[in-house]
C-alpha cells in the first residue's frame, strides 16, 4: 500500500476515535478535590453526556430506575480549566478546578438501549442558522459569524455544550439576492429552502426576533429538517432566560429526526462495496463498519471483482445505517443503483 494512503487511514482512523471519545467524556468544575464534589460532579457529568447521546434534554429524567452513575465511569481526573472548557455558565479562571470524567462507551450504550432511551445517530448532525434581529435602536439585520452579538454567544455555549456543529450563512451578495430580510421576518420558508441549498447541512433553522431596549424579546424558531417544517413562537423577558428555560425544547425537537430507538433485537442488511482490491483496504473498512455504535456484526458474504458484499447486523434502520456509512470519509453512495431496506450500494473512495 502506497505510504501517503497508509498515512490517511492512520489520520481518518485517530479523528473517528477523537471525536467518538469526545461524547463520553466532560470536564465538570469543582471547588475541591473533596468526595463530596466528586460524587455531584460524576451525577452532573452523567446527566450532561446522556443529554449528548440521546439528544434530550430530559433524558436522565426518563431513567425510571435508580442508577449508580460511578458503574459508569472509566477513568476521572482533576485538573486546570478555563472558561471555555467548563460547563457552567460562568466565567472561570485558570486558577479554577475541574474533574474529567470518562465514561465506558460500552457500557452507557447497553445502558441507553436497555432503558428504551432515544440515541442520536453516531453521525451528528450539522445545522445552518439563519438568525434576524430585530432591535429597538438598531433596526432589523441578519447575525453574521463576526457578531457578537449575546444571542449567538449563547448559541455557539448551547450547541457547543450538547457537540451539535452549526453555522451561520455568510449572508453576501448571493444570500442577500436569495433571501431578503423581509422574506425572512414574514417566514417564506420558500425563500429560505432556496438561499440555503447553497450550504451543505442536515438541516436549516430560521430564528427571527424582536428585541426591546430592556432586553425582553419575541419570536419565532422555524426549522426543516427532511422536507418537514415545524414552527414555534417564544417569548422571554432576556435572551439569557431564553437559554436557560426555553432553548433545551427547541433543540431537542430540531434533534428527534435524528435520534433512534436502539432496538434489542438486529437487522441485516446487504451492503455492497465497489473498488475494493486490497485487504489492508478491506480490513479497514470492516474494522471501521464494526465500530459503529448501530453495528453488531459484519460478515464477508461473497467476492467479485472488485465488489465485495457484507452482511451488516444492526439495531436501527437502514435510514440511520446509510447514514453512519455516509459519514465515513472512504466510502461514497453509489448513484444510478437503488439502495432499498434490506440492500445499501457504496463506493470505496481511495
Amino acid at each position: 500500500m502506497e505510504l501517503k494512503k497508509v498515512v490517511l487511514i492512520i489520520i481518518i482512523n485517530l479523528i473517528s476515535v477523537s471525536s467518538s471519545a469526545e461524547l463520553y467524556s466532560i470536564v465538570i468544575p469543582v471547588p475541591d478535590q473533596s468526595e463530596l464534589s466528586r460524587d455531584k460532579a460524576i451525577d452532573k457529568a452523567f446527566t450532561q453526556v446522556l443529554i449528548n447521546l440521546t439528544g434530550f434534554s430530559n433524558a436522565a429524567e426518563k431513567v425510571t430506575i435508580n442508577v449508580n452513575e460511578e458503574t459508569f465511569v472509566e477513568a476521572l481526573s482533576f485538573q486546570k480549566i478555563f472558561g471555555e472548557n467548563s460547563e457552567d455558565d460562568v466565567s472561570m479562571t485558570d486558577d479554577e478546578l475541574g474533574l474529567k470524567v470518562i465514561f465506558s462507551e460500552k457500557d452507557l450504550n447497553k445502558f441507553i438501549v436497555d432503558s428504551g432511551l432515544r440515541m442520536l445517530s453516531s453521525v451528528r448532525p450539522e445545522f445552518l442558522f439563519w438568525i434576524l434581529v430585530d432591535e429597538e435602536i438598531k433596526g432589523r439585520d441578519f447575525l453574521r459569524n463576526s457578531s457578537d452579538h449575546q444571542f449567538k454567544i449563547e448559541l455557539n455555549q448551547k450547541l457547543e455544550s450538547r457537540k451539535i456543529t452549526h453555522f451561520l450563512p455568510i449572508y453576501d451578495l448571493q444570500d442577500e439576492l436569495s433571501l431578503s430580510k423581509d422574506d425572512a421576518w414574514n417566514l417564506n420558508t420558500e425563500s429560505v429552502k432556496a438561499a440555503s441549498s447553497r450550504y451543505d447541512s442536515d438541516g436549516w433553522v430560521l430564528v427571527r426576533f424582536y428585541e426591546a431596549e430592556s432586553g425582553m424579546i419575541r419570536g419565532t424558531w422555524t426549522h426543516d429538517v427532511d422536507g418537514e417544517l415545524m414552527t414555534d413562537d417564544f417569548f422571554s423577558s432576556s435572551i439569557r432566560d431564553f437559554f436557560n428555560q426555553q432553548i433545551d425544547m427547541f433543540l431537542d425537537k430540531l434533534l428527534l429526526p435524528f435520534s433512534y430507538v436502539s432496538d434489542q433485537s438486529y437487522e441485516k442488511v446487504k451492503l455492497v462495496i465497489k473498488n475494493i482490491d486490497q485487504y489492508a483496504d478491506y480490513k479497514v473498512l470492516t474494522s471501521r463498519i464494526k465500530d459503529l455504535d448501530i453495528v453488531r456484526s459484519v460478515e464477508l458474504s461473497s467476492i467479485s471483482l472488485n465488489d465485495l458484499e457484507l452482511v451488516i447486523e444492526t439495531n436501527a434502520s437502514t435510514k440511520f445505517l446509510r447514514r453512519d456509512l455516509s459519514g465515513l470519509s472512504f466510502l461514497s453512495e453509489r448513484t444510478g443503483i437503488p439502495s432499498n431496506e434490506r440492500r445499501l450500494a457504496f463506493d470505496w473512495i481511495n
